[in-house]
C-alpha cells in the first residue's frame, strides 16, 4: 500500500516538475540520464524511508518484546539486512518506472494533456482502488484473526 501511495505522489507531483525535465531535455539529456535520474531520486527517498524505518524499529523493539514476552533482537538479526535491502531496491524501481516513463513522454514542446493524462489518471484511480482493496481484505483478516483467537480462548465446557 505504501509503494501504491508513494506512486500517485510521485505522478502528481509530475506535473509540477515538466519545466524541469523540459529544461533538462533542452541540456541535453537523453533519457537514458532521466531515468538513471528518476532511480536515483526514488532510491534516496527508499533508502531514507528504510533508515528511519529501521531507527524505529529499534525504539520500539524493547516495548514490543515487554508487551509480548518474548525476546526480539534486530540488531543480531544479520539475515534480515540482505532482504530488506534488496525488497529497498525492488521498490525503488517499481516506484521510479511511471514518473521515469512520464518524463520520457514529456516534449520540449507544451504538451497535450489528451492521451498521458487519460493513462495517468486510470493509472492514479487503479492504485487507489488497489490500496482501499488491501485495507479492506486486511481489516476482514483481522477480524477473522481476532475471532478465532477469542475462540481459542473460550473454555470447551468438557469437550
Amino acid at each position: 500500500m505504501a509503494c501504491a501511495n508513494f506512486i500517485n505522489l510521485s505522478t502528481a507531483t509530475q506535473a509540477a516538475r515538466e519545466k524541469e525535465i523540459s529544461i533538462q531535455k533542452i541540456l541535453g539529456a537523453s533519457n537514458l540520464n532521466l531515468v538513471g535520474y528518476f532511480f536515483l531520486e526514488t532510491l534516496v527517498i527508499c533508502l531514507i524511508a528504510l533508515g528511519f524505518g529501521f531507527l524505529f524499529a529499534v525504539i520500539a523493539i524493547p516495548y514490543f518484546n515487554q508487551i509480548t514476552g518474548k525476546a526480539l533482537q534486530l540488531l543480531s538479526s544479520t539475515w534480515l539486512i540482505f532482504p530488506t535491502l534488496i525488497f529497498t531496491l525492488v521498490i525503488a524501481i517499481i516506484a521510479s518506472i511511471l514518473p521515469a516513463w512520464q518524463a520520457i513522454q514529456t516534449g520540449v514542446r507544451s504538451m497535450k494533456r489528451s492521451g498521458s493524462s487519460i493513462t495517468l489518471g486510470a493509472i492514479r484511480n487503479a492504485l487507489i482502488t488497489f490500496q482501499f482493496a488491501i485495507s479492506i481484505f486486511l481489516l476482514i483478516a483481522t477480524g477473522i484473526v481476532s475471532s478465532q483467537f477469542k475462540f481459542f480462548e473460550k473454555p470447551t465446557n468438557g469437550i
